[in-house]
């Protein structure tokens, strides 16, 4: 009799203390996972705990049924004898009766600790994409019960299955890269899925339940094992292993290495649907490409002067059909062969130069290569015509899928213009030798020509085209803007069921135009125009009319500055401070890294080259702090401290060497924080000055483009601008291999005493 209480009091206790913990868990790795994004506190937002949960929760769940796999044995054999005692069916209901049941409440617990962390009113999904999210996921759930049940049987001892499980989380963390199904760790795991604004349904979940049937035929192969083999509480190996030699055993043999075989052949197939939906964004192998680029000598190569694109958008079909015209012009010398990148995501199915002559074409994966005989003159000019459908080649096209939606596309330069490129820059970066490097610096790291432009989009009614340069107006569908002086061809075209708001060009300003998705633009009109104001006292102003902000889907990244426009993700704008409720402060900081580039990248533009990530991004970021600095927003001590303690653990986690940032390569996290961190803590030494430095440089390096200054010129030019006492402590600092505590940084004040004082707040 107390035995039996006992138990039910366990019982009891585990009803309520598993769920309770898994609660509680839940909503801590919430709040946790979106407390602090860049070093700014943010108030997560509906969408975003969403694609959080539906990364970690399953993982998750799977530790905890493990932990219960003994009470949940108990339950599934006593539901088994109220369905039917002498029937062996009965388990296998049972078991799937529970673990629905498990599935179903797990769902609940975790839809209910994503609204205790951020509330419904942070953002509105339509609620047909909550209840598909939420099916979604009580069937992972559910396949991920039927998994431990699997696991737990084999032994009947709880250790044994958290081993089990941590071996094939192991594997799936090796091996799972290739497949995609990295989402969490687990049975079931799938492609990830997004959630936007410019869609009703989750991204890429096609694709997710490609695999979700997958798995099912797996979890159908297993339950069909428990239901012959399992007999509580005797360890199934116990039992397979008993039963293996005997004569009736001779089918299910068969049955098992035929299910087996069956299910390797599908995962082969799914990977084989992944490889086509890649394919297009491969080019050949590097020793091939090298082959052929040795064949030829020479390296000129052809510059854009003008171009002209028709888009058609077709919603309904899910598709872009792309018309193009290139103006090209030799300046060099005469050229005898000629390269060209072909857009990745599109199809094309023209390509022809006109004016040139007689050449031969060859195709090299995502490379056209064109020989003349006799040479292409220098001086001369030619047309390159084509045209291509845009459309996902597969539910694996992951990438194209985020830029083109049912509802809207997202394309920028490289996506729908052909790029002529030099030979020597078409070499992968482990081949390229020194001594070929010198005329891939001005292959910048978008587009390298100066050119005009003139783009139309044409759509269903309902829909808003954003482009480039001046838009000349809509009329019957089509809208067409027009680049009408030369400028870098890097532009993003977007076209969706827009919500404009617009402010006008005033007090010098220019006017700024925000395009969302839903809501209210207006704040970050006002922020745009806040940020605008604050670098007009510092650098040359703004050389174009107009600024365009445009609200992308998350998947295409955080955010991007283009000539002109800027294009941010949508959980960046619907970021929330978690105080105020307002636009988090981490809003206002990437719209002012990204405006800054509006100079550093579009005006001064440095050569691709080492030091070129510090020029870029470290000034654009240490621009941005002081934009914080001059709202009250941050002070300088604490953005100092923010990017030293991000810089340091960075380093903690790479075991890279150094290099003096002048010199800096690929290595975005030094760029990122150790750029700015250094140049925040020598702005105090020169009595915040640096941004009056900065707009030095961009007077005297901006639109020197045919011939783009090194990167570390810049950097000296910068140095030599500094009264004389500062220079060798500034060199000192930007040229060490490793970023110097800050209070050697700030000692060096004493001795900059004469530098006059440049204060924002003495700015009228």
């Amino acid at each position: 009799m107390i035995r039996t209480r006992s138990k039910a009091i366990a019982a009891i206790a585990a009803l309520i203390l598993i769920p309770a913990a898994y609660f509680t868990v839940v909503a801590y790795l919430l709040s946790r996972s979106t407390l602090q994004m860049y070093g700014f506190p943010v108030s997560p937002d509906l969408r975003t705990a969403i694609e959080i949960a539906l990364q970690t929760c399953p993982m998750l769940a799977a530790l905890f049924m493990i932990l219960g796999s003994s009470f949940r044995e108990r339950l599934i054999k006593r539901l088994a004898l109220l369905f039917s005692p002498a029937n062996k069916r009965a388990y296998t209901v049972a078991m799937l009766t529970v673990n629905l049941f498990l599935a179903a409440a797990t769902t609940f617990l975790t839809a209910a600790a994503i609204v205790s962390v951020c509330g419904m009113r942070r953002s509105v999904v339509h609620p047909g994409t909550l209840l598909w999210v939420a099916f979604e996921f009580a069937v992972d759930l559910t396949l991920i019960g039927i998994f431990t049940v699997f696991l737990y049987s084999l032994t009947r001892r709880v250790w044994a299955t958290f081993l089990l499980f941590g071996a094939y989380a192991t594997v799936v963390v090796l091996f799972g890269t290739k497949w995609g199904v990295t989402s969490f760790i687990g049975f079931a795991s799938s492609v990830p899925v997004q959630l936007t604004s410019y869609s009703s349904l989750p991204l890429y979940d096609m694709a997710g339940w490609l695999f979700r049937f997958y798995w099912i035929a797996v979890a159908g192969v297993l339950l069909a094992i428990l239901h012959r083999f399992s007999r509580p509480p005797e360890p199934l190996v116990v039992t397979v292993y008993q039963q293996w030699p005997a004569p009736e055993m001779k089918r299910w043999k068969r049955a098992i290495a035929a299910a087996c075989a069956g299910c390797l052949a599908i995962a082969v197939c799914l990977f084989q649907v992944q490889q086509y939906a890649l394919s297009k964004y491969r080019g050949v192998s590097p020793r091939r490409l090298d082959a052929m680029l040795s064949e030829v000598p020479g390296d000129a190569r052809l510059r854009i002067t003008d171009y002209d694109l028709q888009l058609t958008y077709r919603p309904d079909q899910q598709n872009v059909r792309v018309t193009g015209r290139l103006t090209l012009h030799s300046e060099e010398s005469s050229t005898r062969v000629a390269y060209f990148l072909l857009p990745s995501v599109m199809t094309l199915d023209h390509f022809e130069l006109q004016g040139a002559g007689a050449y031969q074409l060859t195709s090299l994966g995502r490379y056209v290569r064109i020989e003349w005989a006799p040479s292409f003159p220098a001086g001369s000019r030619a047309e390159l015509r084509y045209s291509g459908t845009i459309r996902p080649a597969g539910p694996f096209d992951l990438t194209l899928q985020a830029k083109l939606l049912k509802e809207a596309f997202f394309f920028t330069d490289s996506d729908i213009l052909v790029a002529p490129r030099r030979s020597s820059c078409l070499i992968s970066n482990s081949s390229l030798q020194p001594e070929r490097t010198d005329s891939c610096e001005t292959e910048n790291y978008t587009m390298s020509d100066l050119a005009t432009g003139t783009i139309r989009v044409a759509a269903p009614a309902g829909f808003i085209a954003v482009g480039p340069g001046d838009r000349l107006g809509e009329s019957e569908g089509q809208s067409t803007f027009r680049v009408a002086t030369p400028q870098m061809t890097t532009f993003m075209v977007a076209c969706a069921r827009f919500v404009e708001t617009s402010t006008a060009s005033t007090d010098g300003l220019p006017a700024v135009h925000v395009y969302r998705a839903a809501l209210d633009g207006r704040e970050q009109a006002s922020i745009a125009r806040s940020v605008l104001s604050f670098y007009r006292r510092y650098w040359p102003r703004y050389q174009l009319p107009e600024l365009r902000i445009v609200e992308t889907p998350t998947p295409l990244g955080e955010a991007v500055s283009f000539d002109g426009v800027v294009e941010i993700s949508d959980r960046i704008v619907r970021s929330r401070d978690p105080v105020s409720g307002e636009s988090s402060n981490l809003a206002q900081f990437v719209l002012a890294h990204e405006i800054a580039h509006q100079w550093w990248g579009y005006q001064v533009i440095p050569s691709k080259s080492p030091g070129r990530l510090f020029v870029l991004e470290s000034f654009a970021q240490f621009a941005a702090y002081k934009y914080l600095e001059s709202g009250g927003i941050m002070t300088a001590g604490a953005a100092i401290q923010s990017e030293k303690s991000r810089y340091q653990r960075a380093r903690a986690h790479s075991a890279k060497n150094e290099v003096p940032l002048p010199l800096l390569g690929q290595d975005l996290e030094l760029a990122y924080h150790k750029g700015p961190f250094v140049l925040l803590s020598l702005d105090q030494t020169l009595g915040d000055s640096l941004m009056d430095r900065f707009g030095d440089l961009i007077r005297l390096y901006r639109q020197q483009y045919r011939s783009p200054a090194r990167p570390q010129q810049i950097v000296e030019t910068l140095i030599d601008g500094l009264p004389a006492s500062s220079r060798e402590n500034a060199r000192s600092v930007l040229y060490a291999t490793a970023a110097p505590p800050q209070a050697e940084v700030v000692s060096a004040k004493a001795g900059s005493s004469q530098i006059p004082q440049h204060n924002s707040k003495d700015r009228k």
